[in-house]
């Protein structure tokens, strides 16, 4: 399950998990052709009790929570009778919750400061989420507002009263952010955790991809290179090539300059680095307003993860 990539040191193969990588993209790609092949994390969870007592028989190894209602109702109930009981409704709401905000992942947001043309097309735009708003109904509006914005302690306290089913619920409000259940926010993180699923799978499942991490972007690069795709690396960009447009006056990016000095025309480039690196790295100054600048700058890139996806 180990691989070693440098002396002293290993990542495993099962390094992360998958979940939100959207199932159409999987399917446009045919990614499974190419190499994509998951495991199902089925329990998805264990949360371990440090023993207070030699007696094996006193206290519960811990509490493993998985697809099973029967057996998560039992595994509950080890600590908790009313949270056993409870932990279905639970699901039930937080489900719903999901299932009307995870397509708006499919969705362009709403652009509310444009010029007319864009804001044209934020009115189309808004359909998505008024068909969300329909899912979700308007007696869950208060609830799920709550769960987005405040802490996840606190929507946790109020299902449930045990503090070893908490404990492992709240693990998905902190997972790779600089938050502790007590912040607000963190709800939505908890939230964010049981959107998403894999292909072929149930909403909110998570899956271990064979090969690790890295095996995901080499069935991308796989499925790129057969539709004639030149995949470049270690070629490092220098910024966008911008020009102005002689027909309108405003700018339009022309390709890339490279590092090495040479440079490569386009008519669209995409950039799936940060916001921050994107336009305040990349892009030449003097070519985008002050103000969004200083938007993009304050955007907080706090981690308290690093991950290495490999092959």
């Amino acid at each position: 399950m180990f691989h070693v990539h440098c002396t002293g040191f290993k990542f495993s193969r099962c390094s992360y998990l998958l979940s939100l990588l959207r199932p159409q993209i999987i399917k446009d790609l045919d990614l499974k052709r190419h190499g994509l092949k998951l495991y199902k994390r089925d329990p998805s969870s264990f949360t371990p009790l440090w023993k207070q007592s030699t007696d094996r028989s006193a206290q519960p190894a811990g509490l493993q929570l998985g697809s099973d209602a029967a057996e998560n109702h039992k595994q509950i109930a080890q600590f908790s009778a009313k949270d056993a009981d409870t932990y279905g409704k639970y699901e039930e709401f937080i489900t719903r919750i999901a299932d009307s905000v995870e397509p708006l992942l499919d969705s362009v947001p709403i652009n509310l400061v444009g010029k007319q043309k864009s804001l044209l097309r934020s009115i189309s735009a808004t359909r998505p989420l008024i068909k969300a708003g329909r899912l979700l109904g308007l007696k869950n509006v208060p609830a799920a507002y709550e769960l987005m914005t405040a802490p996840a302690a606190k929507v946790l306290d109020k299902w449930f009263e045990g503090d070893v089913l908490k404990a492992a619920l709240g693990t998905d409000a902190v997972i790779g952010a600089m938050l502790s259940p007590y912040s607000a926010g963190s709800g939505y993180v908890l939230l964010h955790h049981v959107m998403g699923g894999i292909d072929g799978g149930g909403a909110g499942e998570w899956a271990y991809p064979r090969g690790g991490m890295g095996a995901v972007t080499h069935a991308m690069a796989d499925a790129a290179v057969e539709a004639g795709v030149d995949i470049c690396l270690n070629t490092p960009v220098k910024e966008f090539s911008i020009e102005k447009h002689p027909a309108s006056g405003g700018m339009r990016v022309r390709g890339v300059q490279l590092e090495d000095g040479h440079a490569i025309a386009a008519d669209c480039v995409m950039s799936n680095a940060t916001a921050h690196i994107t336009y305040n790295k990349l892009t030449p100054a003097g070519v985008l307003p002050e103000e969004f600048l200083a938007d993009i700058s304050g955007v907080d890139y706090t981690s308290p993860v690093t991950k290495i996806s490999g092959r």
